[in-house]
């Protein structure tokens, strides 16, 4: 099991609801529809990418799922995971 834990995620193809974030942001990160988002931290990088760097390391997540943030109860926006560590 502990080989499956991951501490942070690289997405590509991002969509924003908001104008997206300037530098490193807060927030809460949900990586399968039905597990609970988790608090994290983000930035966009320079080549349109979105890295997150979970506060915990987490179970189930790979390559070609979703990745959103949120603020709250609100959707930031998010990308799909193209590598994990």
């Amino acid at each position: 099991r502990p080989d499956l834990a991951r501490d942070r995620l690289s997405a590509n193809r991002l969509n924003w609801l908001v104008d997206p974030p300037a530098g490193p942001f807060r927030c809460l990160a949900q990586i399968r529809y039905n597990s609970p988002a988790v608090p994290a931290e983000a930035e966009i990088t320079a080549d349109d990418q979105l890295e997150v760097r979970f506060d915990e390391s987490c179970f189930g997540v790979a390559p070609g799922q979703a990745v959103v943030c949120y603020h709250d109860q609100r959707v930031l926006g998010g990308g799909w995971i193209e590598s994990t560590a």
